[in-house]
């Protein structure tokens, strides 16, 4: 509960740094002052796309203010790199059809986060993507159970059948450590 209340008193002083009323701040964000209101002294929940609306109309990246414990990753760039990099030697002795599908699939849903950013500047243009905001919904409703597909189809390759998906010998406590950044992040962002 100490995190969550961590968040609504972020959200309340970063509105007043912005220089915003309630009733501004909340005007803008689409919300009614007293939804607004709850949310900041932690009467009602905040779900994760009022937040990050909330925290774009005060300025601020979302993510930037989400914690991480690790002193080892300064950068949301690296763990990326990390976290792809783990997977990579994962699949490392998956066959080729397995490593296609989760390469289409990070690819895509990469793509669908880079379309996001970029036309969350209302100056940027949609014109710059070859399929329409439809065909890109419709896209993510696709891909939506992708990632249990993908385990089914690991489990039944022959990554099941050799001695299981560890780490590289000697990257236990590297991929222990991904892990559990990974982790606090989850756990900073549920709220638990």
């Amino acid at each position: 509960m100490e995190k969550t209340n961590e968040v609504y008193r972020t959200l309340r002083q970063l509105r007043v740094e912005a220089g915003m009323t309630q009733k501004e701040a909340a005007g803008k964000a689409g919300l009614t002052q007293s939804h607004l209101s709850m949310i900041e002294s932690g009467k009602r929940r905040v779900t994760a796309d009022v937040a990050a609306s909330l925290f774009r109309l005060y300025g601020v990246d979302f993510l930037k203010e989400i914690p991480t414990s690790s002193e080892h990753i300064n950068t949301a760039d690296m763990r990326s790199a990390e976290v792809l990099g783990v997977i990579s030697g994962l699949l490392s002795s998956a066959g080729q059809d397995l490593r296609e599908s989760v390469d289409k699939y990070l690819s895509l849903e990469m793509f669908l986060l880079l379309r996001r950013l970029y036309l969350a500047n209302r100056f940027n243009s949609e014109k710059l993507f070859g399929i329409s905001s439809e065909d890109a919904l419709r896209l993510e409703k696709l891909l939506e159970n992708e990632p249990e597909r993908i385990v089914r189809c690991a489990k039944y390759s022959e990554l099941s059948r050799s001695e299981g998906i560890e780490p590289p010998t000697g990257g236990e406590a590297e991929f222990r450590r991904i892990v559990r950044d990974c982790e606090n992040i989850a756990v900073s962002v549920l709220g638990v």
